[in-house]
């Protein structure tokens, strides 16, 4: 499946909001081309009924690029099933090596199995 992300900006605001739908099988690096800060995640996981998705995020691009069950995520949250989940990050959390991430269905830095069903995400960034 592909990924279709979508980063609104606008000159008014020092916010952007970064959406992607249908990441249930792949990895997106560095979607800003350059470092961030995450303050807001919204993970829609309405479609995966029977079971919890974990959206992993990573600050750094190893030689090769990001390999789910290999590089370590820097941050880790769980979309529970059939819902829409939101997390706010106060202060924000700084991305220095840009705003990376994938979406499956197992706990931790192992986990590598894609859910089942397509899963979207947001975030809101500076």
């Amino acid at each position: 499946m592909a990924v279709a992300t979508t980063v609104m900006s606008d000159v008014n605001f020092t916010y952007k909001v970064v959406s992607s739908t249908d990441i249930e099988s792949t990895t997106v690096q560095d979607v800003l081309g350059g470092s961030c800060t995450l303050y807001n995640v919204v993970i829609d996981s309405l479609l995966n009924q029977n079971e919890e998705v974990y959206l992993k995020i990573y600050d750094t691009i190893p030689d090769g690029g990001v390999v789910a069950g290999t590089t370590d995520p820097d941050l880790i949250f769980m979309g529970r099933r059939g819902e829409k989940n939101t997390y706010s990050i106060p202060g924000g959390f700084a991305l220095s090596g840009g705003l990376s991430y994938r979406c499956v269905s197992d706990q931790g830095t192992a986990g590598t199995t894609n859910p089942a069903a397509a899963v979207n995400v947001q975030f809101v960034v500076s």
